[in-house]
């Protein structure tokens, strides 16, 4: 008769929980994306903090770049919203002084510029609507800079390091020169469902050849009561496109001969990597926050070198 009742207890345990898993998991089910909808007028601080260390081949250097920056939503239009975008405050702390030095007085030009932008409906920047404002300030405020550093030297690079910003169109600034938004926008209105993975392939500037990273993004929770939900990306090289741009190195370096082949024979000795992970968390429709991990190793003639960093991102609401 115990035993009886036993099996008899463990039989309705085992009800009640394969009753709670399928509740949750038709909750899960349920989980409905919330959509980018931030209210007009809302303003918003965005802190971005990134930490990198640098190994060449045992020496080790490390970085910190912090930057805090305001973003308000000034318009909803049919297909997205308009935004004010700026950097409020910056900072750069090195092992390597003389950059440092030279780096600190380009992100000081930087600092209170406003980028007025229009974003789609996720809250991706498509154009900076006052470019040529932008440029125009850039241009007094580098000049500025520039005449006060104190050296030639510094103003030469301040002028360098923002000419690029000089001679970009809207849509360009719009990708390059508003800092997290674009990364920001990736996790809203993803259009994901659970349990689907989405891949696509984006192209990464190089001077040295065209490089393609492999994209995966998925969710890893989801609150069907809230909505909140965190997603996971991960991001590496494409094999192929790595190993085009290998082969393209080896002739710029000259290790080709006259054998077409030789190249590929070489490519054994080369090594290029990236391992990158980011948590987004978001709530309410907008993300949050980030956390992206990534290590790089490159084993190149000439160069070794491992860098591994951790950027963290909160987006919060400006007081």
């Amino acid at each position: 008769m115990k035993l009886g009742r036993a099996l008899q207890c463990c039989t309705l345990a085992a009800l009640v929980l394969a009753g709670g898993l399928a509740t949750v998991s038709a909750l899960a089910d349920d989980w409905t994306e919330r959509p980018y909808n931030p209210p007009v007028g809302s303003r918003w601080i965005i802190q971005r903090d990134l930490f990198t260390e640098q190994n060449d081949e045992g020496t080790i250097s490390k970085k910190t770049f912090r930057i805090t920056s305001e973003l308000k939503i000034t318009e909803k239009t049919p297909t997205g919203f308009r935004i004010t975008y700026a950097r409020r405050n910056s900072s750069y702390e090195s092992d390597n002084t003389e950059q440092q030095t030279m780096i600190r007085p380009a992100l000081a030009a930087l600092q209170g510029v406003e980028y007025h932008a229009s974003t789609d409906a996720a809250g991706k920047p498509l154009r900076v609507d006052n470019i040529e404002d932008v440029k125009a300030a850039l241009r007094g405020m580098a000049d500025s800079i520039a005449k006060g550093s104190g050296g030639p030297e510094v103003a030469s690079v301040v002028q360098q390091m923002l000419a690029p910003m000089l001679q970009v169109d809207e849509t360009s600034a719009a990708e390059l020169y508003l800092d997290q938004l674009p990364a920001l926008a990736l996790t809203q209105n993803t259009g994901l469902k659970l349990g689907e993975i989405r891949r696509d392939s984006i192209s990464q500037p190089n001077p040295m050849g065209k490089l393609v990273i492999n994209r995966a993004l998925e969710i890893a929770e989801a609150d069907p009561a809230t909505g909140d939900v965190k997603y996971v990306l991960t991001e590496s090289y494409d094999p192929a496109s790595m190993q085009a741009f290998l082969v393209q190195l080896l002739e710029r370096l000259g290790r080709t001969g006259t054998d077409v082949s030789e190249p590929e024979k070489n490519i054994k000795d080369l090594v290029m990597s990236l391992d990158e992970r980011t948590e987004s968390k978001v709530t309410d429709g907008m993300t949050r926050s980030m956390i992206e991990e990534s290590t790089s190793n490159a084993d190149l003639p000439g160069t070794k070198r491992v860098i591994k960093s951790r950027k963290v991102v909160t987006v919060t609401p400006a007081p």
